[in-house]
């Protein structure tokens, strides 16, 4: 289904103007269920994970991380394109942790990218697959970058498939230079508190795969204890980029 472009009509990654957005139903029937989603909360959800760009693939959520990556910069860039030559003049150093969908495509284009992805030790076959590729195995949790290295820490829905979520932060946390800044995004119903979903009935996102497992599903009160604050908001489709620094 195909719905009209938003006021904000040009694609923050590839620069398109699109007069069409593509829209999909993305979240399942069971993980509605699971997450207790009313109607109106799951079409939000919806949009956030669908309103793709018709031009470069890219989601409404991944869209918004690509201008919050755009506000890091003193000057003005109008898509992702034009910072990437910037940040390459600047030899800004950036780590992508897990693919960030499809903006890992132009991200790409850095010439100082930290690309990893994390394959569980009993994937085998797919760990050799990503080394013969040259993408590093990192574990969000337990980063085997060195302290100070990155300008940029980046991630997109990660945080809510990890066991220990806070050691994960610490971990972007750690290897930021003093200047730096991670921004990633993480499902969160504001108007909620966290679940800690380890002792409840199993929960997947995307399309069940098992290393889609959800441990947590986060409410507002995991900003202010964590010390995350809101980069860029779009709480009309619960879309929100967040920020921790050193």
């Amino acid at each position: 289904m195909r719905i009209p472009a938003t006021t904000k009509n040009y694609c923050s990654v590839c620069g398109a103007a699109p007069k069409i957005w593509i829209e999909k139903r993305v979240i399942n029937d069971k993980l509605a269920s699971d997450w207790s989603l009313s109607p109106s909360l799951r079409k939000k959800i919806d949009l956030r994970e669908s309103s793709i760009c018709p031009n470069c693939g890219n989601s409404r959520r991944t869209r918004v991380l690509a201008q919050s990556i755009l506000k890091t910069s003193p000057t003005n860039h109008m898509n992702l394109i034009g910072w990437i030559s910037y940040a390459n003049k600047r030899n800004l150093k950036v780590a992508e942790i897990n693919g960030c969908g499809q903006l890992h495509q132009y991200l790409k284009g850095l010439k100082h990218l930290s690309y990893s992805e994390y394959v569980p030790a009993e994937n085998l076959k797919t760990r050799v697959k990503n080394l013969l590729k040259g993408i590093s195995n990192q574990d969000i949790c337990n980063l085997s970058y060195k302290n100070n290295q990155f300008d940029l820490v980046i991630h997109s829905d990660v945080l809510e498939h990890v066991p220990d979520y806070q050691k994960a932060i610490s971990e972007c946390k750690r290897i930021l230079k003093p200047t730096g800044i991670c921004l990633f995004t993480t499902p969160i119903i504001m108007r909620r508190r966290t679940k800690d979903r380890k002792n409840m009935s199993p929960s997947f996102h995307g399309s069940g795969e098992s290393d889609n497992y959800v441990f947590w599903e986060f409410g507002q009160d995991i900003l202010k204890k964590n010390k995350i604050r809101i980069f860029f908001s779009e709480p009309k489709f619960e879309n929100y980029v967040f920020a921790v620094t050193k």
